[in-house]
């Protein structure tokens, strides 16, 4: 296996690992997994639930988790696999205009 797909099963195992800790809230393991150097993991749309971290923590109304991805790049304008977005800013009590 070459260098460019050893990466991309580092990134899909990452991509996994950081989706389960946005669904379980663990804002520990997930500095964890934002820490092993994937380029731009808090954008990366997971292979099999089709969303970003952020759009899941958002419909999860996870607001420390929501804050960590914000700080670490994640775009809030990001939309999902099938073309949708998801307003983020609400759980975090940003005032939609």
């Amino acid at each position: 296996m070459g260098e460019c797909g050893g990466q991309a099963r580092v990134a899909k195992l990452q991509s996994t690992k950081l989706i389960q800790s946005v669904r379980r809230g663990d804002v520990k393991r997930l500095e964890d997994v934002l820490g092993h150097g994937v380029p731009d993991l808090v954008n990366i749309l997971h292979p099999i639930y089709d969303n970003s971290p952020l759009i899941v923590a958002a419909t999860l109304g996870s607001v420390d988790v929501l804050h960590l991805l914000l700080e670490r790049g994640a775009d809030p304008d990001l939309k999902d696999g099938q073309g949708h977005a998801k307003d983020v800013r609400q759980p975090i009590g940003v005032p939609v205009q």
